[in-house]
C-alpha cells in the first residue's frame, strides 16, 4: 500500500509539472498587420546542413572529490549537487560554491524535498523508526531546524502553513504523541503539545487551514481547531478520514527541476523512501471561501463547519463511492465521485441538502466538466465501448438529452454553443453533436491517430492532430484545417504553443512556426543521433502526460465557481508564504516573474558539427526564428543535463565527478 502511495505522489508530480509548463504557453493576441508581415516570410530550409559556427565555450566546470549522485535546479536558480561527501550549492553563473553541508553526504534524492513556493528544502534522515527532518534555507545553506534537536524523536507528518511561515510536525517526543509548530524565521518551536491525539496511529491527513489566528487540522479520527499562538485546542469534532491510496488532495511538493537522468536508475522504492514521501502525503482537503465556514472533504465524506464555534453547518455526507473532486460553483457545491459508474451531486451551501431530487448517474468515470449558463456538460470514460457526454440542467439535475452523447477517444474539451450543440474534442476526433438527436453536425469529423491538445486565442481554439493544426470557432462551430506540415523521420506534432508571432508546434527533433494566416514561417529539423526509437517512445510518453494534464485542466476549471474571485483569493491566501520575509523570497519572486519569458527556446539532442569539433550534442533553437543560436558537443548519446530557461544556462554531468556549465547568452 505504501508503495502505491509513493507511486501516486510521483505520478501526480509529473502531471502537475507538465500541466504548469503547458499553462505558461498562452500569450497575447497578435495584430493583423503583424500577421501579414510574418506571412511574407519564406520557410527556412528543412534538414539543412549544420553550420560550422563555434561550439559554446564552457562558462565553468567544477570537479568534485567524490562521485556525483544527482543534481538539480532549485526554485531560487541555484544548483544543488549531491555527492558522497556532502550536499553542495553552486552559483549557476559562476560555478562558485555557495555552501557545502558535509553532514548530508550521500543523501538520497527521495529523501530530499523542495518545500513548494518557499526558499526551503527538507531532508529526511534516520531509520524507519527514528526519522528526523532537517529544514534548510537554500539561500544560506543554514539548517533552520532539526526535529530531533527540537525534541521530536520520530516524525510522522510534515505539513506546511504557508501564510504563517511555518511547518506543522506530528510525531513523538519523550512525553508521547506530540504536535509541534516550527516558525521558519527563527527555526524554533512556537509550541509543542502532547496528548492532543489518542495514539501515534492518529495522523494528520490534510494540509492545515490557517484562518483568524487559528489552525484547523484533520486527522484520521477528528477535526481540530488550535490556537495558532499556543496550540491549545479550541474545539474538536469526530470525523474519520481513512488512509488509503490518495485520490484527492495531492500536490506537487517541490519546484525543483531535475536533470534528464535523475530517475534513470530508479527501482522499486525502499521502505525509507516510501516513508519519506508519506510525510507530506495528504488524503483530505480544506477550503474556505469567506473565513467563516470551512469545507472539508476526504475520499468518502464532505461537511461544512462554522470556524468560530465548531458547529456543523451541515451534517457529514457519506457517499457510496470515493469522492474524485469538489467544485465550488455559484449554484452550489458540485461533488463528483470516482467509480466505473460515477455520480454527480449538487449540495446547498447553507444546509448541505441535495439540490437535485437524485444524483446524476454517469455510466463511466467522470473526466471533464464544463458549465455554460445553466447547462452542465459532463464527459466520462468507459471501460468498454465509446465514451459519453451527459448534458444536464444544473438547477434541476435533469438530462437535456434523450440519452448520453457518444464520442470516440478520451475527452479533452467540451463546449456548449447556443443554437449549435456540443463541441467536443478528444484524443481521436473533434465534432459538434446535436443535443436533441445526438447526431454529428459536421458532415465529417476531424479525425487523427494522435493529438487533441489545444489552446484558446480569443474565440478560437487551435489544436493539433497528427501533422495538422486545426482551428475551431467556439462561438459558431465553424472549423477548418488551419495548417499542416510533415515532420522529418515520421515524427508528428506533440506540443503546441501560441505566441505573439505565431503558432509553434514541435516534436522531439522538429520545431515549426505558422503565422496566424496559416502560412509556415519556418520548419527546423535536426535528426536524432542514432536513437530515433528512443525518441519515438519518449514522444508518446510525453504526449500521454500532456493529454492527462489537459484533461485535468478541463475537469478542474470546468465549473464557473472554481474561477470566482472569492475562491481564488481564498486559495491564494492559503498557498502564499507571505510571512517569510527574506532576501531569498524576493529572489524567488523575481525569478518567478522572469519565468514568463523563458519559453522561447528548445533544446534538441542531435549530431553537432562545429568549427573545431563534432559529435553528439545539444543545439538550442530559437522558437521565434527557427535558427540555431547555440550548440554544444557532448559526445554522449544519453547525457545527464538540465537547462535553466530563465538564465539560459546548460548544466551537464561530465563523467562521474565533474559538472560543466555553458552560458547560451554569450
Amino acid at each position: 500500500m505504501k508503495r502505491k502511495i509513493l507511486c501516486a505522489v510521483l505520478l501526480l508530480s509529473i502531471l502537475t509539472t507538465s500541466h504548469a509548463q503547458f499553462g505558461n504557453l498562452l500569450k497575447k493576441k497578435k495584430t493583423s498587420d503583424e500577421s501579414e508581415q510574418t506571412s511574407s516570410k519564406k520557410e527556412e530550409a528543412v534538414d539543412a546542413p549544420e553550420d560550422k559556427s563555434p561550439s559554446k565555450s564552457q562558462a565553468w566546470n567544477i570537479g568534485f572529490d567524490r562521485e556525483i549522485n544527482w543534481f538539480n535546479l532549485t526554485s531560487l536558480g541555484s544548483i544543488i549537487v549531491s555527492t558522497d561527501d556532502g550536499l553542495h550549492s553552486l552559483n549557476p553563473v559562476t560555478g562558485k560554491e555557495n555552501w557545502k553541508l558535509e553532514q548530508f553526504a550521500k543523501v538520497s534524492k527521495a529523501n530530499y524535498t523542495g518545500i513548494k513556493g518557499s526558499p526551503y528544502i527538507a531532508i529526511l534522515e534516520g531509520s524507519a523508526f527514528n526519522m528526523k527532518q532537517n529544514v534548510i534555507d537554500i539561500s544560506q545553506g543554514k539548517v533552520v531546524c532539526n526535529t530531533k534537536e527540537l525534541g521530536l524523536s520520530y516524525v510522522t507528518k510534515r505539513l506546511p502553513i504557508p501564510n504563517l511561515g511555518a511547518l506543522l510536525f506530528s510525531g513523538q517526543n519523550n512525553k508521547g504523541v506530540a504536535l509541534m509548530l516550527v516558525d521558519l524565521k527563527t527555526g524554533q518551536a512556537t509550541w509543542t503539545i502532547n496528548n492532543v491525539f489518542e495514539r501515534i496511529s492518529e495522523q494528520m491527513v490534510a494540509d492545515p487551514l490557517y484562518t483568524n489566528n487559528s489552525i484547523i487540522i484533520a486527522t484520521t479520527k477528528r477535526l481540530y481547531k488550535l490556537d495558532a499562538a499556543t496550540g491549545a485546542t479550541q474545539w474538536k469534532i469526530d470525523f474519520e478520514t481513512k488512509i488509503e491510496v490518495p485520490l484527492i488532495g495531492q500536490k506537487v511538493i517541490s519546484d525543483d527541476k531535475e536533470s534528464t537522468q535523475a530517475n534513470e536508475d530508479k527501482k522499486t522504492a525502499s521502505m525509507k523512501e516510501t516513508m519519506a514521501a508519506a510525510v507530506s502525503t495528504v488524503f483530505g482537503k480544506f477550503v474556505t471561501l469567506d473565513e467563516k465556514v470551512a469545507y472539508y472533504y476526504n475520499t468518502q465524506n464532505i461537511t461544512a463547519i462554522d470556524i468560530a464555534t465548531g458547529n456543523i453547518n451541515w451534517p457529514k455526507t457519506k457517499l457510496d463511492d470515493p469522492i474524485a473532486n469538489v467544485l465550488f460553483d455559484d449554484n452550489g457545491v458540485l461533488v463528483a465521485t470516482d467509480d466505473k459508474k460515477s455520480e454527480l451531486f449538487l449540495f446547498d451551501y447553507a444546509t448541505g441538502s441535495p439540490k437535485w431530487s437524485e444524483p446524476l448517474k454517469i455510466a463511466g468515470r467522470i473526466s471533464s466538466i464544463k458549465l455554460t449558463g445553466t447547462k452542465l456538460a459532463v464527459g466520462a470514460s468507459k471501460q468498454n465501448g465509446r465514451n459519453i457526454v451527459s448534458v444536464v440542467d444544473i438547477t434541476t439535475g435533469k438530462s437535456l438529452t434523450a440519452s448520453p452523447l457518444k464520442v470516440d477517444g478520451y475527452i479533452l474539451d467540451l463546449r456548449l454553443i447556443d443554437n449549435v450543440g456540443l463541441l467536443y474534442r478528444t484524443n481521436q476526433e473533434c465534432n459538434v453533436l446535436d443535443l436533441n438527436t445526438g447526431k454529428e453536425q459536421w458532415s465529417k469529423s476531424i479525425k487523427y491517430s494522435s493529438g487533441g491538445l489545444g489552446l484558446d486565442k480569443g474565440d478560437f481554439t487551435y489544436f493539433i492532430g497528427d501533422n495538422s493544426i486545426y482551428e475551431v470557432n467556439n462561438k459558431n462551430g465553424d472549423h477548418k484545417e488551419f495548417a499542416n506540415k510533415k515532420f522529418g523521420k515520421e515524427e508528428i506534432f506533440r506540443t503546441i504553443e501560441l505566441m505573439d508571432q505565431g503558432i509553434i508546434v514541435s516534436s522531439d527533433q522538429n520545431v515549426a512556426m505558422f503565422n496566424y494566416a496559416g502560412s509556415i514561417v519556418y520548419h527546423a529539423y535536426h535528426p536524432a543521433p542514432g536513437i530515433s526509437t528512443f525518441g519515438k517512445i519518449m514522444n508518446i510518453a510525453a504526449m500521454g502526460v500532456s493529454m492527462a494534464a489537459s484533461a485535468s485542466e478541463g475537469y478542474q476549471a470546468g465549473a464557473s465557481g472554481y474561477g470566482t474571485s472569492s475562491y481564488k483569493s481564498g486559495m491564494e491566501r492559503a498557498d502564499r508564504w507571505s510571512n517569510v520575509a527574506s532576501a531569498a523570497m524576493s529572489d524567488l519572486s523575481k525569478r518567478f516573474s522572469a519565468s514568463a519569458n523563458a519559453k522561447n527556446y528548445k533544446l534538441v539532442l542531435t549530431k553537432v558539427t562545429t568549427s573545431d569539433d563534432s559529435g553528439v550534442g545539444l543545439v538550442r533553437i530559437n522558437k521565434l526564428t527557427g535558427k540555431v543560436d547555440g550548440k554544444v558537443v557532448l559526445d554522449d548519446k544519453k547525457p545527464d543535463y538540465l537547462f535553466d530557461e530563465i538564465e539560459n544556462m546548460l548544466f551537464y554531468k561530465d563523467g562521474n565527478k565533474k559538472l560543466v556549465a555553458y552560458n547560451f547568452n554569450k
